[in-house]
């Protein structure tokens, strides 16, 4: 079964961000979609701000897993922001 969630970005005055950010179930779930595995950092404001949330960063390896969960609204962004990995 499908779970609904509120979709959102996320940027500070500083310019940290999040491109994806999902709420469900009383829960933040924050991701960063990169192409290169590089490195990434849990924004140090998203931290401090929302220390329960959880952090993923979305590649080339693991979005098909990620798109496949149980939240609704990955499927609809699949029908549009797949290309970003091809």
């Amino acid at each position: 079964m499908r779970k609904r969630a509120n979709n959102y970005f996320w940027r500070t005055y500083d310019k940290q961000e999040i491109d994806w950010v999902e709420e469900r179930s009383g829960r933040l779930y924050g991701y960063e979609f990169k192409w290169h595995e590089k490195k990434q950092k849990v924004p140090s404001q998203w931290k401090k701000m929302y220390p329960k949330a959880s952090y993923q960063v979305i590649r080339q390896g693991n979005y098909w897993e990620w798109l496949t969960t149980d939240s609704e609204t990955k499927l609809v962004w699949s029908l549009f922001g797949q290309r970003l990995f091809e």
